[in-house]
């Protein structure tokens, strides 16, 4: 696993946690609170010398991920115009003039203009990246409700501050994040850029970032309680991050009574911790707000009303989507105990809806140098 190291130190190789939302997605853009916990699947970003400096063409810069995109090399000034490219798209997006899903025309642009901006932000020169490669390698589902996109930036800041010898504050690593990853969501919130860059468990409630104590991401996976927290991976799904926060934005922005019963769960959520009845009506709460918001696609609502059928709880973990049958993350609440029958259940009522699934398992340290 790419988590093992626990210290953090200067060198070529960084890590960053993926998230999942515990409560309030959506609703905390609206000004409700939301809880994510970092999750220890991660991003990895190596940096080397550039396979064009060992051939004599030391002035481009390289990337290679092949889990995101085809390898490709860049020439330094190409930088610049992709960075001031991408701003005026997004430009274009504030102006309703684009999809949040149009504003990268693709995916490796969200990591070349990850490192130029953190290489500006840390006052890196451009010429000092010549001859540079990255190598980016995730754990995480592309695409599913993981945090994949708030990942691979804040591992690609981390490594830029290794670079330079600069470290840089916690709140202002989260909002370089954030500014970012704008490009990939259009407009988001805080929640994902503080929880990987953090770890552990974030609160995020009326723009305030709270940070969890250790104890609550203790509760969240103690293996002596009845009850168990699972992640299962239907797939990804049709619509973007973007597209969906535009629909529900479009839809109910303005529907005030929403977003205060999801403000509503997300308090009680601490009490549910010790309270296994409770935390299955919040969770059930949550699954209908979710619903109602045309964000849960059928084939989830069959999923999770079997799931509650055979005692537990569960919702989306995400944006959800508009379309298609598969909602990338559901988060699960079950007896331990009855996990695999309940599992078996489900393979044989909708085989293959289902592709992986995994307990619940928290990162502490957040994004970091390894």
């Amino acid at each position: 696993m790419f988590g093992d190291s626990r210290e953090e130190a200067a060198g070529s190789q960084s890590i960053a946690p993926g998230k999942i939302i515990l409560t309030g997605e959506h609703a905390v853009l609206y000004g409700a609170r939301a809880r994510a916990c970092a999750l220890a699947r991660y991003t990895k970003i190596v940096e080397t010398e550039a396979k064009g400096a060992r051939l004599g063409a030391p002035s481009r810069f390289e990337l290679a991920a092949p889990v995101f995109f085809e390898e490709k090399s860049y020439a330094i000034d190409e930088l610049a115009r992709l960075v001031a490219k991408l701003d005026k798209r997004y430009e274009a997006f504030e102006q309703g003039l684009l999809r949040a899903s149009h504003i990268l025309e693709h995916p490796r642009e969200l990591l070349v203009y990850a490192y130029a901006i953190a290489s500006r932000a840390l006052e890196v020169e451009p010429a000092r990246l010549a001859g540079t490669r990255l190598e980016a390698s995730t754990e995480l589902f592309v695409g599913a409700g993981m945090g994949s996109s708030a990942s691979v930036i804040a591992a690609t800041v981390r490594l830029v501050e290794a670079r330079v010898g600069k470290e840089l504050s916690r709140e202002d690593r989260i909002a370089l994040v954030r500014y970012i990853e704008r490009l990939q969501h259009g407009r988001g919130s805080m929640l994902d850029a503080a929880s990987v860059c953090a770890g552990g468990v974030v609160q995020l409630s009326d723009a305030r970032i709270i940070y969890e104590e250790a104890s609550f991401a203790a509760a969240l996976t103690d293996e002596n309680q009845a009850f168990g927290w699972y992640l299962l991976y239907t797939g990804r799904p049709i619509s973007t991050t973007g597209d969906c926060v535009a629909a529900v934005r479009e839809g109910y922005a303005q529907e005030r009574a929403i977003w205060q019963e999801c403000d509503q769960i997300g308090e009680a959520f601490v009490d549910g911790l010790a309270d296994h009845r409770l935390m299955r009506e919040l969770l059930r709460a949550n699954h209908a707000i979710l619903t109602h918001i045309g964000v849960v696609p059928e084939a989830a609502q069959r999923l999770i009303a079997m799931i509650e059928s055979k005692g537990g709880a569960a919702k989306i973990s995400g944006a959800g989507s508009l379309e298609g049958a598969a909602t990338g993350m559901v988060l699960a609440y079950m007896e331990r105990e009855t996990f695999a029958a309940v599992m078996a259940y489900l393979a044989d009522k909708m085989p293959g809806y289902v592709q992986s699934t995994q307990t619940l398992s928290i990162d502490t340290l957040g994004a970091r140098i390894c």
